[in-house]
């Protein structure tokens, strides 16, 4: 059920052909200030891409994404996109992030997704490095007895001026795992959220930039606030847990998620040869309450009667 002042519509765009079940759909939510950053995406993710996008409920902005589509239609020949439009007469909550990552996850056609936000550039050949990865022999079968989430690890760009354009921070973004060393060692890369050990640390990068391309994975336990990015099955369908929808602007988000598949049971696996990249954004849309914080009262609230409702559906909390 949609708050009031929303609309939800779905819009295929892709002319490719359909995919293959066992393909991996990349799922990402965002605002339409990040179209270009899905052109950009799409340039790195050789795969079907599932994209919730966020729009005001106007004649002129839905005039301008159509033309959008179609200006770019080679682009994006892999990408179905389903469109939250909003009221902004009617509609006065913050943007609803999990409620677009549902919307983007619930419409894949295949039996894998790499849930991802849009400001996290993949390697370039990530894409072909998960499909051979989940298709050897070993972890197809592992896949099917166990259910697992492939973690690819974070990184963040460090910004290279306040007026850096998109196009140009993307052009400087490493694309493989030796170039990513590279970068780390200029200090023009760094770990995703660094100071926030609890949000990446459990990943354990040290060990994974060790290890050759072609190196075995690892598997990591998946501690409190935990929130790394991954490929994960689908095709369990109702088995699969789902973003909380009642999370919206910042915090808790993805933490929730995170912590709800390790109390169902989940493996926590890193991959050798995958990584994403953050590309630095303005953090304006996380708005601020009376007293100066980011976080939302009611945000706190909803994720305390979250770990509630998960000690008695698992019998545990992550």
């Amino acid at each position: 059920q949609l708050e009031k002042g929303l609309t939800a519509y779905g819009y295929v765009a892709r002319t490719s052909s359909e995919p293959e079940r066992s393909e991996v759909t990349m799922t990402l939510q965002f605002s339409k200030d990040k179209l270009n950053r899905l052109l950009l995406m799409a340039s790195r993710w050789q795969g079907p891409i599932s994209a919730a996008i966020y729009l005001p409920n106007e004649k002129l902005e839905w005039d301008l994404f159509v033309h959008y589509i179609l200006r770019n239609s080679k682009q994006l020949k892999d990408t179905v996109f389903h469109v939250m439009l909003f009221d902004q007469k009617v509609y006065k909550g913050d943007y609803p992030i999990n409620r677009m990552r549902n919307f983007a996850l619930d419409a894949i056609e295949t039996d894998f997704a790499f849930p991802n936000d849009v400001d996290f550039m993949t390697n370039i050949d990530m894409h072909s490095s998960l499909l051979n990865f989940i298709k050897s022999p070993h972890w197809e079968k592992e896949l099917q007895s166990h259910k697992t989430v492939l973690i690819t690890p974070a990184f963040e760009q460090t910004k290279e001026n306040d007026n850096e354009t998109d196009n140009h921070a993307f052009a400087r973004l490493p694309g493989t795992k030796n170039e990513l060393k590279l970068s780390l060692g200029q200090v023009k890369a760094k770990v995703f959220h660094s100071g926030i050990k609890l949000a990446h640390g459990a990943t354990d990068n040290p060990k994974w930039l060790s290890l050759p391309e072609d190196g075995p994975s690892y598997m990591v336990e998946g501690t409190k606030d935990y929130e790394p990015y991954f490929l994960v099955e689908k095709r369990y369908n109702g088995l699969l847990p789902r973003f909380l929808d009642g999370f919206k602007g910042y915090g808790w988000n993805k933490v929730s998620w995170v912590m709800e598949l390790h109390a169902a049971g989940y493996r926590f696996v890193v991959v050798p040869n995958s990584f994403v990249i953050h590309m630095n954004h303005d953090y304006g849309y996380r708005p601020k309450t009376a007293d100066g914080k980011t976080m939302r009262p009611e945000t706190n609230q909803l994720y305390s009667k979250f770990k509630d409702n998960l000690k008695i559906l698992y019998g545990q909390t992550s």
